[in-house]
């Protein structure tokens, strides 16, 4: 029988046809499939349906091993087309169907591309579209009859009542006259459904609950194939009536959306399932309400259903065999004009350009698009501004088409005077809340919401390290708010509020432009967080720009951020990552440092805003000039700092600011007071202080604030100070104050020797000024006053104190080298002296001559406590045998973990302390096994062991003591409760011991063997239980589970429940799937499992899908299918991280060869041949 060929499509008074398939019936279910074809012509009418129905399915394997009579001819269709064929069939009707696989001529492209042009107005014209999911397989007619209970149940309770019933019947109606018909013109009868639907949610009956199993095949059923297509999506958009089919089974496809939204998916595991499927099923669910009509639109015909910017939002996660097509099923729905745009439906237009022709009409040409290496990767550059981020998402969106989210407007958008609060110095932000369209990558926290310049439609972008990832291409929300309880008595005004907030911050766009490094991915979520890594995954030899000027650029949109404490540091890293690559004065740190500043400013983290600004002003004065643009910008940054003070009540701190622009400036000849030098002597460097010297310092004289100002500079103080000394000596009186404040300073030891040696005789040092010295780290400081004062002091109580908490001890030896034998040391000094990291302090009290030091239990605790054992040391050496050591001591070097310290202890005469059951425990608990074994060396006989004590040994060390104490006589006095076997399970020693002396005791319950099974050092444990305790106890499913899913040892453990219990081992599908989903001994035990119970091993697609490594998948699919044919959801399941699938079929292919060479050789080896023996060779002559 000769292969079907088409003839051309027909036309007649300027309408093209289409062809229509006859579906023959058929009594004979398996009889041979037979269908006629013919041409059809689509005039639009407003009356009566089209009496044919449209298949939407996908085609599955590309492979057409099945046949079919079409015109008594031989036409080739896939299997999934095949099965659908034999469950559409009658056995006493035909059937009339249009199917894209037969009735288009899928060899004739031209053809092809002018059929897509009319495959909206072909599905929304058939009476009905049939939905056919495949074949049943998995529990898929178990998941459907759930469904169909579901919505069942859904339906006990009217939905709506009869007079809401008549004004959604009434709108609808009107809506559908209106001409175009689209779905923003209906968004206002769309509300009133969902406030039905709001209603009847809250009167409804509770959700049915599925058990484990039934869930899984609802979920399996929902992650067939067919919901990741995209052309499905244009399909089921254009019906008006969906009837949906799996195998023999059936459910109208309002049923089937309406019980699946109604069960009790689990959160986890189905999010992303659940994000592809979400706009499928809220299409299916919608057919019922839509209009019999399609428009016809530069040359196709569209269902106006959104702008296709949005549709891109929603679907660009569905796939499609050509890349094409992932464009062409979505301009069927668009209710855009898309003359001029480029987007044609021609296979022949290259990918790259259709790509940039689709970004650019979405983007309203506000981008320079560039799409990478042809791939699904863009890089666009663009220019806009931010209007705000998002604060909160609605972690669960459910079934819902719209996402909920909070958006903090930045700054900028915010009228200047309800910016700030008078009684708040941190500026005030205003927040809306929101709803979205969901879509396909869902909006997440810290989202940016962005006006792109040229473009009024609002998009959103996700900040990564240097670059942005678009997210939503139309980030519009509804005017209607968010849903809300429409049966309670709920102000909506602030619903209407929200929305009108959006309005006014797109009004209030006037700041200035940022520029934008756009990157877009067709298919998923950009993964990369640094450009390079998207330059590297497409093979980008040459960079667009720099790094350091892309973080910059970055670094500066992100300053109006909210979220202070983590874009601070990824500025702050960003600044770090320019000075090491450009230098620290190039014009991208500079601009980094711009960024954090203005963070600074808007968070009103002021202090470091001024710091941080006042000191990018001076380097770009010096590297670029005063009157650079870049130099004019942060001087504007700077004044907008001192207006926000002035707005936040911090007059003083904004005068100051406004008062050192003004100087850096030098545009207007302000008075310079003495607060504006106090802020350059304390703030900028030795530079800033002469360039004000030099213009303006006849208008001061450097007054003992100034002076002081400068000493506590702790960027350059000293040379300030230097300065000051030097050009206006005659001005300042080196007064006590400030010679103290010299001395406080921790930043040098210069100024205080030239004050000393130069103007000493000016002051007098105080016994404030001593107290100072003492505490200073540097003890040069104390030596050089001691010496200018000689014997003219007296060493207080207060001086010792801050000696004793120095951690100098030259301070204290200075202070003792001038002290006599009189001089008192309080029991406080002790104690701060006790508390000093540095052990040399104590020392040098305790070497006093006085002998007046007195050691209480508290300062002996103290140092029990101490990190070096030499301070517990100097104590014991100190007074020797006569001190009595508190238990309180005794703890404390136990909780410190220092065997030194514990040990000193220890050897003290042992009536100078107790051992308690509660020093015992803290023992217990210590990380160095050392530590329990010096005090049962030391303490052995009053050491009592109790179960509280064993188990916090066990769970908090290796418990290696509890085996020596085991064998002692003492160990008879510990009762072996369950709760010590737990503890001991991963000890076989002590285990044996416990078998040994107390077995008759031990009573293994499961509990205590699934412990053993999922310990790390299990296997031994468990091999002694099989061994002496084998009767006691019977193997349950839940250890072999527990056994199989072992990180550790788990094969070990489980080969030995084969070998001494192997006929209570049950190889059930639950053990094989814990198997495959053990990393690390998971592809050992399948291949154990089947050497020793293969014909009980059972894999599934299921058992596949849940491999942990393409190792342990290779095994389970050579069990699954000999012929190597791999089915697609076991291939979609593959992580990315693997390899890809087609090295996994690869590897199946070479793992194949050479098991089949491996058994021809083991084969001629039994027939004593050679093992390149070929039976066809014996012939060549």
């Amino acid at each position: 029988m000769s292969l079907y060929t088409y003839s051309p499509l027909s036309k007649r008074n300027g309408f093209h046809s289409i062809r229509l398939l006859r579906l023959l019936p058929n009594e004979n279910d398996n009889g041979i499939i037979e269908c006629q074809l013919f041409d059809y012509f689509l005039q639009h009418t407003d009356t009566g349906d089209y009496l044919y129905e449209a298949l939407s399915y996908i085609w599955g394997s590309p492979y057409k091993n099945y046949s079919i009579r079409l015109d008594k001819c031989v036409f080739h269709v896939t299997k999934n087309l095949y099965a659908a064929l034999s469950r559409l069939r009658n056995r006493d009707f035909e059937r009339i169907i249009w199917i894209d696989a037969i009735c288009i001529n899928q060899d004739d492209l031209e053809e092809r591309e002018h059929q897509i042009r009319y495959m909206a107005k072909i599905y929304s014209m058939a009476k009905s579209v049939i939905v056919w999911f495949g074949e049943s397989a998995e529990g898929s007619d178990l998941a459907f009859e759930a469904i169909g209970r579901a919505a069942q149940t859904r339906l006990s309770k009217p939905l709506l009542t009869r007079e809401l019933c008549n004004d959604v019947l009434r709108e609808v109606s009107l809506a559908a006259k209106k001409s175009p018909p689209k779905l923003k013109d209906t968004g206002y009868f769309r509300n009133d459904v969902l406030k039905a639907m709001g209603i009847a949610a809250k009167k409804s009956p509770a959700k049915p609950s599925l058990n484990t199993e039934l869930r899984n095949n609802v979920l399996r059923l929902i992650e067939r194939p067919w919901f990741r297509r995209v052309w499905v999506l244009q399909e089921v958009a254009a019906a008006r009536h969906i009837l949906i089919m799996c195998g023999a089974v059936q459910l109208d496809g309002y049923t089937f959306c309406l019980g699946l939204q109604q069960l009790n998916l689990p959160d986890k595991g189905f999010a992303e399932s659940q994000a592809l499927i979400r706009s499928v099923v809220f299409l299916i669910s919608q057919a019922i309400f839509r209009p019999k009509s399609t428009s016809w639109w530069s040359g196709r015909t569209t269902l106006e259903i959104s702008p296709l910017a949005e549709l891109i939002d929603m679907y660009h996660d569905h796939e499609a065999t050509v890349r094409h097509d992932k464009i062409f099923a979505l301009l069927g729905m668009s209710t855009d004009d898309l003359t001029g745009s480029g987007l044609l439906i021609d296979y022949n237009i290259p990918w790259v350009k259709l790509f940039e022709s689709l970004l650019l009409f979405v983007s309203g040409k506000s981008l320079s698009v560039e799409v990478i290496c042809d791939s699904d990767i863009a890089v666009a550059k663009a220019t806009g501004y931010v209007m705000g981020e998002v604060s909160s998402v609605e972690l669960d969106i459910s079934w819902s088409d719209r996402q909920q989210v909070e958006v903090t407007f930045w700054n900028n958008f915010i009228p200047s005077e309800d910016r700030y609060s008078w009684n708040n110095s941190v500026p005030s932000r205003d927040r809306a809340i929101l709803a979205f369209l969901v879509s396909a990558n869902p909006i997440q926290e810290g989202d940016l919401v962005c006006v792109l310049k040229h473009n009024p439609t609002p998009v959103i972008v996700r900040p990564r390290d240097d670059f942005f990832e678009i997210v939503k291409f139309n980030a519009v929300p509804y005017d209607s708010g968010v849903e809300r309880d429409w049966d309670t008595d709920v102000d909506n005004s602030s619903i209407e509020n929200d929305y009108e907030k959006w309005v006014e911050a797109l009004k209030s766009i006037t700041s200035v432009t940022l520029d934008f490094l756009l990157v877009w991915q067709w298919n998923a979520t950009v993964q990369q967080q640094e450009y390079k890594e998207v330059e590297a995954k497409c093979g980008i030899q040459k960079v667009s720009s720099s790094k350091a000027e892309r973080l910059s650029k970055v670094a500066l949109v992100m300053a109006g951020s909210e979220r202070f404490e983590l874009i601070s540091q990824k500025i702050q890293d960003a600044i770090d990552f320019c000075k090491l690559s450009v230098g620290k004065d190039h014009p991208n740190t500079l601009t980094c440092m711009d960024a954090l500043g203005l963070l600074c400013k808007n968070n009103g983290n002021w202090k470091k805003a001024e710091a941080v600004l006042s000191g990018v002003i001076q380097t770009r004065i010096l590297v670029q000039g005063e009157n650079h643009s870049d130099t004019l910008n942060c001087m504007q940054i700077f004044g907008d700092l001192a207006t926000a003070l002035e707005k936040a009540g911090l007059r003083n701190d904004a005068k100051r600011i406004a008062f050192i622009l003004q100087v850096l400036k030098d545009q207007e000849r302000t008075i310079v007071d003495e607060d504006g030098v106090i802020f350059v002597a304390n703030t900028l460097d030795e530079k800033a202080m002469a360039f004000l010297l030099r213009t303006r310092g006849h208008e001061f004289k450097v007054t003992e604030g100034i002076l002081k100002a400068a000493i506590s500079n702790s960027h350059g103080g000293e040379k300030v100070t230097y300065l000051l000394l030097e050009k206006r000596k005659e001005d300042i009186e080196i007064t006590e104050e400030i010679f103290q404040n010299a001395v406080e300073n921790f930043y040098g030891t210069s100024v205080i020797q030239h004050l000393l040696e130069e103007r000493g005789g000016e002051f007098k040092i105080t016994e404030q000024i001593i107290e100072a010295a003492a505490g200073h780290r540097n003890s040069g400081v104390l030596q050089m006053i001691l010496q200018h004062l000689g014997d003219e002091f007296k060493i207080t109580d207060n001086i010792l104190k801050l000696a004793a908490y120095n951690e100098n001890p030259g301070a204290m030896k200075l202070l003792f080298q001038h002290a006599n034998d009189e001089t008192e040391i309080t029991e406080e000094t002790i104690k701060i002296a006790a508390y000093n990291r540095t052990p040399e302090v104590m020392q040098l009290i305790l070497q006093h001559p006085s002998g007046k030091v007195k050691i209480t239990d508290e300062i002996i605790e103290i140092a029990a406590s101490h990190p070096r054992p030499a301070m517990m040391k100097l104590l014991l050496d100190y007074q020797g045998k006569e001190i009595t050591i508190p238990e309180a001591a005794v703890k404390a070097a136990a909780k410190n973990w220092n065997l030194k310290v514990m040990e000193r202890i220890l050897q003290h005469p042992r009536e100078k302390f107790k051992i308690t059951e509660e020093t015992v425990e803290v023992f217990a608990r210590a990380k160095p096994i050392g530590m329990m074994e010096l005090l049962l060396q030391y303490r052995g006989r009053e050491v009592k062991v109790s179960e509280t004590v064993v188990k916090k040994a066990m769970s908090e060390t290796d418990g290696s003591w509890v085996l020596e104490r085991l064998h002692e006589d003492q160990g008879k006095e510990i009762a072996i409760t369950e709760a010590i076997l737990n503890a001991v399970s991963q000890n076989a020693e002590i285990m044996r011991i416990l078998v040994d002396s107390r077995g008759d005791e031990l009573r293994i319950t499961p509990q205590i063997l699934r412990a053993v099974a999922e310990g790390s050092s299990g296997d031994k444990t468990m091999r002694l239980l099989l061994q002496e305790k084998g009767h006691d106890f019977i193997v349950t499913e839940d250890l072999v589970e527990a056994a199989v899913r072992n990180y550790y040892c788990g094969k070990e453990i489980f080969k030995l429940l084969l070998d001494f219990r192997g006929v209570e081992v049950k190889v059930s599908e639950k053990v094989v799937k814990n198997a495959a989903s053990n990393p690390f001994h998971g592809e050992e035990i399948i291949k154990l499992l089947l050497e020793r119970r293969r014909d009980e091993v059972t894999v599934t697609k299921e058992v596949v899908i849940t491999a942990a490594t393409a190792g342990i998948m290779l095994v389970l699919i050579d069990r699954l299918e000999d012929s190597g044919s791999i089915p697609d959801e076991i291939l979609n399941s593959i992580p990315e991280n693997w390899d890809t699938r087609e090295k996994i079929m690869r590897d199946i292919t070479i793992e194949r060869r050479y098991r089949q060479k491996r058994l021809r050789k083991e084969e001629l080896q039994k027939k004593g041949l050679p093992d390149d023996y070929d039976p066809e060779a014996q012939y060549d002559l």
